[in-house]
């Protein structure tokens, strides 16, 4: 006899290497030395700093298809069809639309707060620029909300992360919550992130003023 753990969430990751990683990079690079930051007005002041896409607004943009980020969008869609794949619903892949992408800069001190972001289906993030050090993004156990359960309040404390790699990618399902830890180093964390929406569901329609955030 044995234990097993039953309904897992499926989380893709993976990383960019060799020329499709330097593409990524190069648009990337000439994307965050063109596009001004932010910092949520409603947040504390140690939080980190967000694009501003064409509206001028912190949310609601997809900074990626603005700057025309064609080579990141593609390795984007690979790996949603490497994900779909996995989960055995690769011929729905194709319905979906990138509602909205940004980039985040965390300088030292700065973080993210916990939240998630529900509205949508997927989400996701790039590591663009780190040292490796300077602040992991965190995952707690989805379980905690059973707390008030014996077993389940005993097995809902653990937390899991993505490694801090440059052209590493992470994809989850945005219900997650999630949040960063301080950066604690001198260098600026650049990531990129994005929500993803899938579309075959008879008659959803973009909603006009999104309000997740990160």
């Amino acid at each position: 006899m044995t234990t097993h753990a039953w309904f897992p969430i499926p989380v893709y990751s993976s990383k960019a290497t060799g020329k499709e990683y330097e593409k990524i990079q190069e648009e990337l690079s000439r994307t965050y030395e063109t596009t001004d930051f932010q910092q949520n007005p409603n947040w504390t002041d140690d939080t980190h700093d967000l694009s501003l896409g064409d509206s001028g607004k912190i949310f609601g943009d997809c900074l990626l298809k603005q700057k025309k980020c064609n080579n990141f969008i593609s390795f984007i869609d690979k790996c949603i069809s490497e994900y779909m794949n996995d989960l055995g619903i690769e011929k729905e892949y194709k319905n979906y639309e990138i509602l909205e992408s940004w980039m985040t800069r965390t300088m030292k001190g700065k973080y993210a707060h916990l939240h998630d972001h529900m509205l949508c289906d997927l989400s996701g993030v790039y590591y663009y620029k780190t040292n490796g050090k300077d602040g992991n993004i965190m995952f707690p156990n989805y379980l905690r909300q059973f707390g008030s359960n014996f077993i389940l309040g005993r097995a809902a404390h653990s937390m899991s992360s993505f490694p801090l790699e440059q052209g590493f990618i992470g994809i989850w399902p945005s219900m997650l919550m999630h949040n960063t830890q301080p950066n604690l180093t001198d260098n600026d964390r650049v990531s990129v992130s994005f929500n993803i929406k899938f579309t075959n569901y008879g008659g959803w329609q973009p909603p006009n003023r999104p309000t997740w955030s990160s």
